[in-house]
């Protein structure tokens, strides 16, 4: 991510057979990629329509040392510096039988990062994992802007213009100075969403850009003992079944990842399945207490199935295989 300056370009005179201004005009150069990040390799390439550099003697320097001379070199690989250091490129271009044309560039890199999170996508009390996205998902990016003045001094956030665009489309009304956030809903079409951003220091000058890829994940449930006393067991999953030993079990279904992060919200509805039994809505909707009533043993299973009313798609269903003993 970088900053670029165009110097005031100086000719000198070697022969008197060409227009220098014409040819002056005519030669730019071009960036890859346009704006650079530290220590990232970049290369410079001459573009002109007028002159024909495959004959022309040219001369590259960088910080005031020549790095590459030849006919027709038109282009120059370089790496840039750490944030904030600035590299100058000047090339030097003698056509046959026409003007030295001589061009500078400073390159000073920034860098941009994207932070993310789904605003609405549920988890458990002290999860230390990251809340993921599904089907229309809303989701928070903020860009953090590292930039630094040929001062030394970092610029502020809320003075660089944000220009978001998501699948490289801009979006001009989430677009602005100091508009650092970016709020998006996923679509239930597409399985990946690339938003990326470019910030430019208001005045012009320092700029930086980044893209970030974001995907959609399945919901799904995970279960825990629960116990009256203490309520959920977080610290062990029982996903792969449990063994009952007891009259009494009393199990938790987690839901993870749908929305809203109230996972006993009326938009949520929870159907129970006992051995393909249809059971009755529970007090706590996600809680099921069971008690058996004879000494049988063998399998029993739970089925579950979670339904969004406001999100067509977010439909979920796990089982639970209890072990009577």
């Amino acid at each position: 991510m970088a900053m670029f300056f165009l110097t005031t370009i100086t000719f000198a005179h070697a022969q008197t057979q060409s227009n220098p201004v014409g040819s002056l005009n005519d030669l730019s150069v071009g960036l890859s990629p346009e704006i650079p990040q530290a220590n990232q390799e970049v290369t410079l390439k001459l573009k002109t329509y007028l002159l024909n550099l495959s004959s022309a003697d040219i001369n590259w320097s960088i910080d005031g040392k020549s790095a590459q001379h030849g006919i027709g070199i038109d282009s120059f690989v370089f790496t840039t510096k750490g944030v904030g250091m600035p590299t100058t490129i000047d090339v030097s271009v003698l056509p046959v039988g026409g003007y030295v044309i001589k061009k500078s560039l400073t390159i000073t890199p920034s860098s941009m990062d994207i932070l993310w999170e789904a605003t609405d996508s549920a988890v458990p009390p002290f999860y230390k994992g990251k809340a993921l996205p599904t089907t229309e998902a809303t989701i928070k990016y903020v860009a953090i802007p590292n930039m630094k003045t040929s001062s030394g001094t970092f610029v502020n956030p809320k003075d660089v213009m944000y220009n978001w665009s998501n699948n490289y489309e801009l979006d001009s009304k989430s677009s602005g100075y100091g508009k650092d956030a970016y709020v998006f809903k996923m679509p239930f079409t597409d399985q990946k969403e690339t938003v990326s951003v470019v910030g430019q220091m208001r005045g012009g000058g320092l700029s930086a850009q980044n893209e970030i890829q974001t995907s959609i994940y399945n919901p799904l449930v995970v279960w825990y003992l629960s116990s009256p006393l203490y309520g959920p067991q977080f610290d062990k999953a029982i996903n792969s079944g449990y063994t009952v030993t007891s009259n009494d079990i009393s199990v938790f279904a987690q839901p993870f990842f749908v929305s809203p992060k109230n996972i006993l919200a009326k938009n949520l509805s929870y159907s129970w399945e006992l051995n393909s039994q249809t059971l009755d809505a529970q007090t706590v909707p996600n809680v099921l207490i069971l008690h058996r009533n004879d000494d049988n043993k063998g399998d029993a299973v739970v089925d579950l199935t979670i339904n969004n009313s406001d999100k067509y798609l977010q439909e979920l269903t796990s089982s639970l295989v209890l072990h009577l003993q």
